[in-house]
């Protein structure tokens, strides 16, 4: 009976070893094809459990390399950053959509364009705190494709139809609707992504570098808007010089040239015969009806990127400066980069999340490389190890957000948000505008003035991405609260001397653009840093509890005041401007003022706001010895974005100086 059994348990092992060649099997190796089969189905019910969007299906293995995490975040922040340009680069040539090489009555102005672009992050800023609470259940995954058609088809396609019918309301409601939303779908998303999921150890380190790449949007946009610009770009047709053609004015307020009867050759008939489609019957037509053209002056050529050609009158709508184009081409380079980023983010284990969670406790919120490594070699290993850090992992310390409200500290760093992110995304939306305003009219080469203009964007991009980079690590060295006072150090004296660098524009040209770039850049710098420090600075004095709802909270005073320092900026331009104008349009003679502007000086206050009467035009028919006032636009701007930045200053130490809620 024995060695019956034993001949029953062996003759498996026995076929086996047949069918094997003579090997034999271990009994583990036996069981392993059906293993193989329960993991695979295992796998497949787990997939039909969770949908192709949610988050379970993006939850990453334990010991997953977490920095790869930040080329995704980093790839959709550069993509987002682009937004800066619109204004910043294309921003002067949308204001010259239809005239081309300068402004006309039916082209959009300087304070209609740069605000917007604030109101649409205002929005997301509203967005973000509405639903602050339910932000966190949306989806990973689903909010971020969502961001990934909204954002390019709201702030680049959309825009650019509505451009090319001349619809501002369609331009502002695709820019500040569509684009709003598909900006809070990503934007306020990243950071508590990144600082309570992935570098709860690290938060400075890694949302510095998140934020980085979303200030290297501005220096990837304008490289790739003024190339696309160049392509696309087809100068307009010249009618004669700004003396040689007959004007009047239309009935809303357009300049036209109008033949006169019996003009011979070398009259304006005979020129649109040649230059129009269609030849000389039509030319010699319109002539006589009267076509809408622009004056434009060599300085208003070397701001449109047409400094190559003369001076004079052009025709309206005979020419292009690519901006349509140039703004499709942005819509989709932007949806590739955030729908690539969309589909590669992950959720870390619960296991690693605990581990990093510990070496953020040991560290104390700050220097947590040491406590990482000691986490590494000793925590969340061997028996019981991985169980114990989930557990301890699974609850967060802090103030929840109804607790965060009934403390003085959200309003200190809530006032000092808003006052700090009004100093420095004027320069960032209007920094071209800038350059050609105040040294539009300097003793300097046009060569020299024109690569300045075309190269700031790029030199404040850059500011702004130093910034983002640096001042992370920095608070992680020096803490948060003394990095906050860096800042008024640094911002108030450079914001005060902006006025000093426009009073010697005249006198010193190459000092004062040496100086207005380095003040520039050092507000930009300073001012990169608010967005950056936001989130660890909520964890530091509220905790990870409910870190991304009051994050939600407190971010939405970056748009408002992104919003208001846009608008101050562009109204105080603005009336400045028109002040400036009228003042030297009472100078002029009037003979010369009416056959410049057919109009007499008395309608100099319509002229000017219908942009038929510009500074660079009056300035040419003002008495001898008239100074150039346009370096003084923006000193009143100058000195309220000083006064904000000291505020913010003093908000962010008292918050840092009182008693903290979690010491409480």
């Amino acid at each position: 009976r024995g060695a019956k059994k034993r001949t029953q348990r062996e003759l498996p092992v026995r076929m086996l070893r047949v069918l094997r060649g003579g090997q034999a099997l271990s009994r583990p190796a036996l069981l392993a094809p059906g293993r193989r089969l329960l993991c695979v189905a295992s796998r497949s019910e787990k997939q039909k459990r969770h949908p192709l969007l949610s988050d379970e299906r993006i939850t990453a293995e334990p010991g997953y390399n977490r920095w790869l995490q930040l080329v995704p975040a980093c790839v959709a922040g550069t993509a987002l950053g682009t937004y800066f340009a619109v204004p910043g680069v294309l921003g002067p040539h949308i204001c010259r959509a239809t005239g081309v090489v300068a402004s006309v009555s039916s082209d959009f102005s300087l304070g209609e364009v740069v605000p917007l672009a604030a109101t649409m992050s205002l929005v997301a800023g509203v967005l973000a705190a509405g639903l602050a609470n339910y932000s966190a259940g949306f989806g990973v995954r689903r909010v971020a494709l969502a961001g990934s058609v909204l954002f390019p088809v709201g702030i680049y396609a959309l825009p650019a139809l509505a451009l090319q019918s001349h619809s501002l309301a369609a331009f502002s409601a695709a820019t500040v609707g569509v684009g709003g939303v598909g900006f809070y779908c990503i934007y306020p998303q990243l950071p508590p992504f990144i600082t309570t999921r992935w570098f709860p150890d690290r938060k400075g380190t890694a949302v510095s570098i998140y934020f980085c790449a979303f200030g290297s949007g501005m220096i990837v946009a304008s490289k790739a808007m003024q190339a696309m610009l160049a392509h696309f770009r087809t100068p307009p047709t010249r009618l004669g010089g700004l003396a040689e053609v007959p004007l009047s004015l239309g009935p809303a307020g357009e300049r036209l040239a109008r033949a006169a009867p019996g003009e011979g050759e070398g009259g304006l008939a005979h020129t649109l015969a040649g230059k129009l489609a269609g030849g000389g019957g039509e030319g010699a037509s319109r002539a006589a009806e009267g076509v809408e053209v622009v004056l434009a002056t060599p300085r208003d050529l070397v701001a449109s990127g047409f400094g190559g050609l003369e001076e004079g009158v052009y025709l309206v709508g005979s020419g292009s400066n690519g901006v349509v184009e140039t703004m499709g081409g942005m819509a989709v380079l932007t949806f590739c980069l955030l729908h690539v980023s969309a589909w590669s983010y992950r959720l870390p284990h619960p296991t690693d999340l605990a581990r990093w969670a510990r070496a953020a406790e040991a560290a104390g919120g700050a220097g947590g490389a040491a406590a990482e490594r000691g986490a590494e070699r000793g925590g969340g290993r061997g028996a019981g190890g991985e169980d114990e850090a989930a557990r301890k992992g699974g609850a967060l310390s802090g103030c929840t957000l109804s607790e965060a409200h009934g403390t003085p500290h959200l309003y200190l760093l809530w006032a000092s948000t808003g006052a700090l992110g009004i100093t420095g995304l004027p320069f960032l939306l209007s920094g071209q505008f800038m350059v050609n305003d105040v040294f539009g009219g300097a003793a300097l080469p046009a060569s020299v003035i024109a690569a300045t203009a075309v190269a700031f964007p790029g030199m404040v991009g850059g500011a702004n991405m130093a910034g983002r980079l640096v001042w992370g690590p920095v608070s992680d060295r020096l803490g948060r609260g003394a990095t906050f006072g860096a800042f008024g150090v640094l911002s108030v004296p450079a914001l005060l001397s902006l006025p000093l660098a426009t009073s010697m524009v005249h006198a010193e040209p190459e000092t004062a653009l040496a100086l207005f770039k380095a003040a520039s850049l050092t507000a930009v710098a300073v001012f990169a840093g608010g967005p950056v420090l936001l989130a660890p600075a909520v964890v530091d004095v509220f905790g990870a509890r409910d870190a991304t709802a009051i994050y939600g909270r407190l971010w939405m005073m970056l748009p408002a005041a992104n919003f208001f320092g846009a608008t101050l900026v562009s109204r105080v331009r603005e009336y400045s401007y028109s002040k400036h104008a009228l003042a030297i349009a009472e100078t002029c003679d009037e003979a010369a003022f009416t056959a410049t502007f057919g109009a007499p000086p008395a309608e100099a206050q319509s002229l000017i706001a219908s942009k038929t009467a510009t500074l660079p035009l009056l300035l040419t028919i003002a008495p001898e010895g008239t100074v150039d006032p346009s370096p003084l636009l923006y000193d009143d701007a100058f000195y309220t974005l000083a006064g904000f930045s000291a505020l913010a200053c003093v908000c962010n130490l008292a918050a840092y100086r009182l008693p903290r809620p979690l010491r409480l």
